[in-house]
């Protein structure tokens, strides 16, 4: 057996060995030396045979060699010991091996001294466990939480959905009512006067708010029952449209004006000062302020031309400006008969169908006015209406525009908001028609108020 030692396990062994056997511990110098007690044989052919024997020097005497049989026994005897201390080696080298091995198992269980193997395994079992509970616990929590938070949401989406319901219910309720009364009234042929709604009135979005009693208003329009006095009876036949349809109308063109003097303020038209190509907006300043006076009124036109010099009018001022623009030109178009600019047709069949009115039956001016209006709406076109608005609005961003600067075009600002413009047009072309054709158990009209007037809570009045 042979093994690989460092010098300090060779002399804890040669201690081993001299209490095991006797012998004198051999000191440090001699590890790595040949033994002295090692047989010594000549090996120069020339000797005798008698002299071809093994030479040994007795240990601690300085005598010559001594006989072959005492060679023989010594050699004998130191190989048996030899052989006797290696085994102990062996087994003292295993025998520190499995202590330290031993030692090394105790010192272990997290890295406290004096603690078996068993109690370290348990301990970290525990906490394994201790922590996989509060992972669990947490986790619990965490749902618990998520659960109310989703039976509170679908909570509100029930309340949400039963209130709609209950919207949806009254209105169709109130729907029912209208149909009956207008049927019933229908079914007996009379005359019946015109019922007094309340005065309801969409102005222009100025900020989503209505001025306060008394303040000056730049001037809006909308739409109201006509009061006892012009037309005092009605045909009471059946409508083809409601005025909640007509209110609906109101809404989205409330909501378009706003977003179009929005956008128009925004694209700094007035401040150009390069040439362009087009039809160029029309006369000088003086023609274009008395073509806007009676829609914008003199404070607003004063107003947008203080400000010129080399900065343009305010944005504000401006949106300002083309809401009641908008709101004017609405106003004409809605009350028209024909839809253009002619003012004797309009006044010619305003007058006609007031003697209509007072001298035949409500039945039969009710019909004049159905196909009149029909007749007269059906040759109408969004896109002439697309370029008359378009005119006001560029007489409203010259005004507006800086000195020494040419100012916008019908194609320049067409190419920008020609989109929303012709919505503007398509939903005057449909309040027209559903006011004079559509509506015959009562007469609406747009009501225009002037810019300047004071704010009358009765006739500004929502319904």
């Amino acid at each position: 057996m042979s093994t690989s030692t460092s010098p300090a396990m060779q002399q804890t062994f040669s201690r081993v060995r001299s209490v095991f056997t006797g012998a004198p511990e051999s000191p440090p110098s001699s590890v790595g030396r040949p033994n002295p007690m090692k047989t010594r044989y000549a090996t120069d052919p020339s000797m005798r045979d008698e002299e071809m024997v093994p030479h040994t020097t007795h240990p601690g005497s300085g005598l010559g060699p001594i006989n072959s049989d005492e060679a023989r026994m010594t050699e004998t005897s130191l190989s048996t010991a030899e052989i006797s201390q290696g085994r102990m080696g062996a087994r003292c080298q295993t025998f520190i091996e499995e202590e330290l091995a031993s030692k090394r198992s105790r010192h272990r269980s997290d890295g406290v001294p004096g603690k078996r193997p068993e109690e370290g395994e348990s301990r970290l079992k525990r906490e394994t466990m201790a922590r996989k509970a509060s992972q669990v616990k947490h986790l619990e929590r965490e749902n618990t939480e998520l659960k109310g938070s989703v039976e509170r949401l679908q909570a509100e989406i029930s309340r949400m959905e039963q209130t709609n319901r209950q919207h949806k219910l009254a209105r169709r309720k109130a729907i029912e009512e209208e149909q009956a009364a207008i049927q019933g009234f229908a079914g007996n042929g009379s005359r019946q006067p015109v019922r007094q709604r309340a005065r309801w009135h969409m102005s222009p979005n100025l900020g989503a708010r209505y001025p306060a009693s008394g303040d000056r208003i730049w001037g809006s329009w909308g739409i109201t029952p006509v009061p006892g006095g012009q037309i005092s009876w009605v045909s009471t036949g059946p409508n083809l449209a409601s005025t909640a349809d007509v209110r609906r109308i109101m809404e989205d063109w409330n909501e378009e004006i706003f977003q179009t003097a929005a956008a128009l303020a925004d694209l700094g038209f007035r401040a150009k000062t390069t040439k362009t190509y087009g039809t160029p907006c029309q006369g000088p300043d003086s023609e274009v302020r008395v073509h806007m006076a009676p829609a914008l009124g003199s404070e607003l036109v004063g107003l947008l031309s203080s400000s010129r010099g080399y900065q343009p009018a305010p944005e504000i001022v401006v949106q300002m400006a083309l809401q009641s623009a908008i709101s004017a030109w609405s106003y004409r178009k809605i009350q028209s008969w024909t839809l253009d600019k002619s003012e004797e047709p309009n006044r010619f069949l305003t007058d006609l169908y007031t003697g209509v009115c007072h001298s035949e039956d409500p039945k039969d001016a009710a019909r004049w006015l159905s196909i009149t209006g029909k007749q007269l709406v059906q040759r109408a076109s969004s896109s002439d209406l697309r370029i008359s608005l378009l005119q006001d609005i560029l007489d409203v961003l010259f005004s507006a525009r800086a000195d020494k600067s040419e100012g916008p075009n019908h194609k320049t600002v067409e190419m920008e908001i020609g989109d929303r413009v012709a919505v503007v047009a398509r939903l005057v072309l449909d309040l027209n028609w559903a006011i004079g054709t559509q509506i015959v158990s009562d007469v609406l009209e747009a009501v225009f108020i002037e810019p300047g007037a004071r704010f009358e809570p009765k006739t500004m009045e929502n319904m």
